[in-house]
């Protein structure tokens, strides 16, 4: 151990062994080194946990915070990106690491809610430009902006489905009895008439919805205060319409649409005695449950009951076959399968492990005292996950695990009701949104610009930090009046990090903040975790000669790790592994760059430009490798990883 870890080591012991109330925790620096996409200097986080605090470039040149769970965090950037990362453990009280992450939270929730609000403006003049269209009867004229994507309709209905007060007369020619059962339900609880007339009521509602009034909102925005949230016009019209689809499958009975289903014949799914009486006490449970929800005043509960029923026939699906049958989450995810060429030996581990979470699931499941969605969830996601781990094995691919850690919301596209309105009443509305949408523009750029100089991924964690040690601050003292001020925070960030980092200074460059927080902060140890490819060579080299590894793997027709695929452009050697070498090594890549972006001009009538595109990209990250400077590293956007 050297003179300097054996100091910090030392330090660290004084300082907990000096507040025997604190307990010596860590938190980490995240630094991951430059790739293609926009990073030339890498990309900075702060990990506390399993939570990791980052801030991502949001269109048009804003910076927004994100919170990634680091398995998530790792998948992105060290197997799709396949960027290299170190972490710096800065040894910290846990007390300090609440208050930093305390803070973080704080800063991603007000920030959500922010840039929501600006998803829903825009959701609104979507809606209001839509229904304008449709009022002047020129929609045909604007392909289909006549639209609404609605979660959890395409369990039931194709894309592009009308709805009209006619089809109510009409039945289906095949009703489903899970549905039909939970029909009889609501007519026992609300009675005869109850469906038809809450089908009116709410397609009269979504008829004379009125656009909100924008200047009620308030156009003041801070970047440390919450505003209360609005129920959007585009909101609205949504909820309406969910309700009105949802009821309409009630009423009609309708079965849910092929493909939907996953399911295996095989032992390890097959229903015992005790798990087919857990299935029809979840069932009746849940059917409970969705006669209660329909019989709500508040219009947000279209979803929830379409998903509902999809369940019911899912469960009754299990019954029925005498094997756990759930919603096919990959499918409801839009997700294609894996390239065959990316089966790798970690798919091995992670089936064994899916089998181990299917059974945790199922044990969850069955032991619960009551009926419980969370259980359910779960192992609607573990079915998914071991099923398709087990499918990717037996077709020698990679496993295509998108969407397996969400809750299944299949949406489909609806054309819209007319509003009742005129012309001229949503033009005002329009143009009375506009208006606010601009000046709440305005000030989001004021305040969330991104500036290389100034804000970016590494000086905001640090500006963030140093306000959170002025918070810490302020509950110290009673002084009234007292002004906190950066040389406050550097107090404080000494006392409880080790140092101060500004993040006004050279830090802002990604990489040298990592040696900033290297040099200032308590670090109690550091590591590095290698990319993708440099860990499959890595492993590699335990079992081939170096020699003819490295050679086959230096460049992209011979590697067996790297396939190329359209979305990178277009090299030859990699330069992550090579130093010496590397400018002659980006010469190549150089000509391959410029070979690409001549053949783009020749097939921009073809591709849109894409080609010309990637070339002029593949030409600027060649550059910096003739200076020893590597950016390009391949990436592997098929690849998808469970959670360890």
């Amino acid at each position: 151990m050297g003179l300097k870890a054996c100091l910090a080591v030392l330090m660290v012991t004084l300082i907990f062994l000096s507040d025997p109330s604190s307990a010596a925790t860590h938190i980490q620096f995240v630094y991951l080194n430059a790739s293609e996409d926009g990073a030339g200097g890498g990309h900075a986080a702060l990990k506390m946990d399993d939570e990791v605090f980052h801030f991502e470039h949001v269109p048009p040149g804003l910076l927004k915070i994100k919170r990634d769970d680091f398995a998530h965090f790792r998948d992105q950037y060290l197997a799709r990106e396949n960027r290299t990362m170190e972490m710096h453990h800065v040894a910290v009280s846990e007390e300090t690491k609440i208050l930093l992450r305390e803070h973080f939270n704080r800063v991603l929730l007000i920030e959500d809610e922010q840039f929501d609000r600006r998803e829903a403006l825009e959701n609104d003049g979507r809606l209001l430009k839509a229904l304008l269209q449709l009022s002047r009867h020129d929609a045909i004229n604007h392909g289909k902006t006549n639209r609404l994507e609605l979660k959890g309709a395409g369990f039931f209905l194709p894309d592009d489905w009308q709805f009209n007060a006619s089809i109510l007369s009409t039945q289906p020619e095949f009703s489903e009895p899970s549905i039909d059962r939970l029909r009889c339900l609501v007519i026992a609880e609300y009675g005869n008439n109850f469906l038809r007339s809450k089908i009116r009521e709410t397609f009269s509602n979504l008829q004379t919805l009125k656009p909100v009034a924008y200047e009620s909102f308030g156009n003041s925005l801070a970047e440390d205060r919450f505003q209360s949230s609005e129920y959007t016009f585009s909101k609205q019209y949504s909820d309406y319409m969910g309700i009105l689809t949802a009821l309409f499958v009630l009423q009609q009975g309708l079965p849910l649409r092929e493909g939907l289903l996953v399911q295996s014949d095989r032992e390890e799914f097959s229903l015992s005695e005790k798990e087919r009486l857990i299935v029809v006490a979840y069932r009746n449970w849940l059917e409970g449950q969705l006669v209660r929800l329909v019989g709500q005043n508040h219009p947000d509960w279209g979803f929830a009951l379409l998903l509902g029923m999809a369940r019911l026939i899912v469960l009754e699906q299990s019954l029925v076959s005498g094997h756990w049958v759930m919603l096919n989450l990959q499918y409801a995810e839009g997700s294609k399968q894996g390239n065959p060429s990316n089966l790798t030996d970690a798919t091995f581990k992670e089936y064994a492990s899916s089998r181990a979470r299917f059974s945790e699931a199922k044990s969850a499941l069955m032991g619960a005292a009551t009926p419980s969605e969370w259980d359910y969830l779960h192992l609607e996601k573990t079915t998914n996950q071991f099923i398709e781990l087990g499918n990717a094995l037996r077709e020698g691919r990679a496993a295509n695990l998108v969407g397996m850690k969400s809750l299944p919301s299949r949406p489909a596209s609806i054309v819209l009701i007319p509003s009742a309105l005129t012309s001229d009443e949503l033009q005002t509305s329009l143009d009375r949104l506009e208006g606010f949408r601009s000046g709440y523009e305005e000030n989001l750029t004021q305040l969330y610009s991104y500036n290389l100089l100034g804000r970016n991924c590494a000086s905001e964690i640090f500006r963030i930090i140093g306000l959170a040690m002025r918070e810490a601050s302020k509950h110290k003292t009673s002084q009234p009046g007292q002004t906190f001020t950066d040389q406050t925070a550097e107090v404080e960030s000494t006392a409880r990090l080790g140092g101060y980092i500004s993040g006004k200074g050279w830090e802002f460059i990604p990489f040298v903040s990592s040696l900033r927080v290297e040099d200032t902060w308590r670090i109690a140890f550091s590591e590095q975790v290698l990319s993708y490819r440099l860990q499959k060579l890595e492993q590699a080299r335990q079992q081939e000669a170096s020699f003819w590894l490295s050679w086959r793997e230096s460049n992209v027709f011979s590697s067996e790790v790297y396939q190329w695929h359209g979305n990178d452009p277009a090299f030859v050697f990699f330069t992550d592994d090579l130093m010496l070498a590397r400018p002659l090594a980006g010469g190549v890549n150089l000509l391959a760059g410029l070979a690409q972006g001549v053949s783009g001009i020749l097939t921009m009538a073809l591709d849109g430009g894409e080609n010309l595109r990637l070339g002029v990209k593949g030409v600027m990250i060649s550059l910096p490798e003739l200076f020893f400077f590597n950016i390009r590293k391949g990436t592997f956007p098929g690849l998808v990883a469970l959670e360890e």
